[in-house]
């Protein structure tokens, strides 16, 4: 049960970033939403999690050559391309944020070193990083709510924002999921999933209701935590966040096997950074949105039919057999 658990949290900590923790996402997908909307969200990115795992245990966490039948080494290369993109908007968000809370330069070469000390560990790394993290945020997130109260939640029940949330934000938590998902079987991706649906739904949750009449300032969550005397506390909650997203998409982003792929990667992730987190957010995130949308949608159908091609350089029979009795 507990690997279930560090699967989850794996899944949760490549999903929030810095928009996540900071509050301004959540105040631009669900400023006007109610509760209903916001459970949505949570039930979205749960649901989107099932088809990666279970596309990640039958192929031995080859996403791209399951799904894809021709040419998967496209597929591979708009996947990486996507998670750099991600990995320099988190740096930006780093070296932003660094300068706001503390005046310091530099904040996106440290995460940048600190997700390659994580990632030098492979997945299990990434893995110990987030089974530690997560749980903090969600702690931090607690003790901000329970100091400034609970602010109820009202609004409109909107349905498209909750969908493109979860699935601009799922296809790297989704891909990283599945590289650690060999062994789970049908029943523990179900468990996994309803883990990742009832965290994410109470996440968002705290947090819209803590942005409540802060939803405007520029870092809503960091602003509560700050007036409520948790400034340190705010200040983790958010940088926790990017160091678990950076860790996991550089992962995905770099090339498997070389030692020297993910030093380049953060090199250039780097220099891209400097375009600034707001620029790269406005131009990026439409890109990152539609491929997530798009990929989930095929991934989701491909599992449906059965059409999921096993990857020859894995061992799955034991999984396939499983499938065919259930």
């Amino acid at each position: 049960m507990l690997g279930y658990f560090v699967t989850a949290f794996t899944f949760i900590g490549t999903l929030i970033g810095a928009g996540f923790a900071s509050g301004k996402e959540i105040a631009l997908f669900f400023g006007d939403a109610g509760v209903p909307s916001v459970l949505l969200a949570g039930i979205a990115c749960g649901s989107i999690a099932y088809p990666f795992m279970r596309i990640g245990a039958l192929t031995g966490g080859n996403i791209a050559k399951g799904v894809f039948r021709s040419h998967p080494e496209y597929a591979e290369l708009v996947l990486r391309f996507v998670n750099f993109l991600v990995l320099a908007t988190v740096l930006a968000a780093a070296e932003y944020l660094a300068y706001e809370l503390f005046g310091f330069h530099g904040g996106a070469v440290v995460t940048g070193i600190a997700a390659l000390i994580a990632n030098s560990s492979g997945m299990r790394g990434i893995k110990a990083v987030n089974a530690v993290l997560v749980p903090v945020i969600i702690a931090l997130v607690i003790l901000i709510i329970a100091l400034k109260g609970f602010s109820p939640v009202t609004g409109r029940v909107r349905v498209l924002s909750p969908l493109l949330y979860s699935a601009m934000n799922a296809l790297s938590a989704g891909l990283v999921t599945a590289k650690i998902s060999g062994s789970l079987t049908r029943k523990g991706a179900l468990c996994v999933s309803a883990i990742i649906a009832v965290s994410v739904s109470a996440l968002l949750l705290m947090v819209r209701s803590a942005i409540v009449g802060n939803a405007d300032a520029d870092m809503p969550l960091y602003s509560v935590a700050a007036n409520n005397g948790l400034r340190i506390a705010g200040a983790i909650v958010i940088y926790s966040a990017i160091f678990t997203t950076a860790a996991g998409t550089l992962g995905l982003a770099a090339k498997e096997n070389s030692a020297f792929s993910p030093i380049i990667t953060v090199s250039f992730a780097f220099l891209v950074s400097s375009v600034g987190f707001g620029n790269l957010v406005k131009y990026t995130y439409p890109f990152i949105g539609a491929v997530g949308i798009g990929f989930a949608a095929l991934a989701s159908f491909m599992l449906a039919r059965k059409k999921i091609r096993q990857c020859p350089c894995n061992n799955t029979s034991i999984l396939v057999q499983y499938e065919r009795r259930n």
